[in-house]
């Protein structure tokens, strides 16, 4: 179970990863339709598992593996915005988020 406090993180990296990867590193996604579904803080809020969904495009390992390759400089612009209410810049590690298949395929099998 997650402390309130790691509730609270996650949020805020969720909108500020959300908008650095849009706005400055959309070249990354190979033409793809990139989504940050949900981020994952541990409990010491040294590491961060970020959840994407990636629509169309370039294959989802592809887009995944250019984000992954830029992560260094993800964090160092994400370290710029949340100077002021983390101490410490998080670690990113950058997942498939394929909750939506998993949802769909289990509807499928309920419909047979």
């Amino acid at each position: 179970m997650d402390s309130i406090r790691q509730n609270k993180v996650s949020k805020v990296l969720l909108k500020e990863i959300s908008g650095v990867l849009s706005q400055k590193f959309s070249h990354l996604f190979l033409g793809s339709m990139v989504t940050v579904t949900a981020c994952k803080v541990s409990s010491d809020l040294s590491s961060c598992r970020v959840f994407l969904s990636i629509f169309a495009g370039a294959p989802k390992e592809e887009v995944l593996k250019s984000i992954n390759d830029s992560q260094k400089d993800i964090r160092f612009e994400l370290g710029k915005i949340i100077k002021n209410q983390l101490r410490i810049v998080p670690l990113l590690h950058f997942v498939i988020d394929d909750s939506l298949e998993r949802a769909a395929r289990i509807d499928e099998l309920l419909k047979k």
